[in-house]
């Protein structure tokens, strides 16, 4: 995805040291990163680039700042971020959103897909839930708490 990046993630960082957050925040870059760990892997200041690249991203989310609106990677962090209350994303929820909102007529397209994915019991229509969710936000708030 490197080659479509508007900006280097190394440059990036450095802008967001210097205090351009908000072009940091807008910028296509956090929004291409894959997250495949392949830059992390390969860096030699072991920086967890990664990381960073998916706190930019959850920061543009949380503050509203888009390269564009209608931009669809932006729309399906935005959907998958917003489901975290879940604990769990539900894929079909998740691309029902995608659909609505960047052209239902591709969601027709995925169809078949989703058939095969129903059929298998890979794809559920209701929200899944996790269990124990107390436990799992005393667990996030003791992590909070050490940081």
């Amino acid at each position: 995805m490197s080659i479509y990046m508007d900006v280097t993630p190394r440059r990036l960082i450095a802008m967001a040291n210097t205090g351009f957050k908000s072009k940091v925040l807008k910028s296509f870059t956090i929004r291409l990163c894959a997250s495949c760990y392949s830059c992390m892997a390969n860096c030699p200041k072991d920086i967890k680039i990664t990381d960073i690249m998916y706190a930019f991203k959850c920061r543009a989310i949380e503050e509203k700042k888009f390269p564009h609106p209608k931009f669809t990677i932006t729309i399906l962090a935005q959907s998958f971020y917003n489901m975290g209350r879940y604990g769990r994303v539900t894929e079909s929820l998740l691309v029902m959103q995608l659909g609505l909102k960047t052209g239902i007529f591709g969601m027709f397209n995925m169809a078949p897909l989703g058939m095969k994915l129903m059929k298998t019991d890979r794809m559920k229509f209701t929200p899944e839930k996790v269990k124990n969710r107390k436990q799992i936000k005393q667990i996030f708030q003791a992590l909070e708490s050490k940081s």
